[in-house]
């Protein structure tokens, strides 16, 4: 039986999003805003959990920014600026980490 994996509410651009797993998708991730008959929009961010850490963090930045800019950013524009961002995270995570080992007794 597949892992259940908790659905997380949030706010992008002051819109609510739903972010959640699903093991079958064969992408990383996708963005949906889903519009009803009666107009309201559902909006989700659709993760695939077979990801590194830092694929999944990628992923998760990527479809973020495809939900905070949503019609103003091509899907390249929003790669660039996704692995960007990752790679600057990753980096300032590793320096602290290091730092933070070298300052220990």
């Amino acid at each position: 039986m597949p892992k259940k994996h908790r659905t997380i509410r949030t706010k992008i651009n002051d819109k609510p999003f739903q972010v959640r797993f699903n093991s079958r998708m064969k992408n990383y991730g996708e963005c949906h805003v889903i519009t009803s008959e009666d107009g309201r929009q559902r909006r989700a961010i659709v993760l695939r959990p077979q990801q590194t850490d830092e694929q999944l963090l990628d992923t998760l930045i990527h479809e973020a920014l495809h939900g905070y800019f949503w019609e103003i950013l091509c899907e390249e524009a929003v790669s660039k600026s996704a692995n960007d961002i990752t790679a600057l995270i990753l980096k300032v995570f590793d320096i602290a980490k290091k730092q933070e080992g070298s300052s220990k007794p």
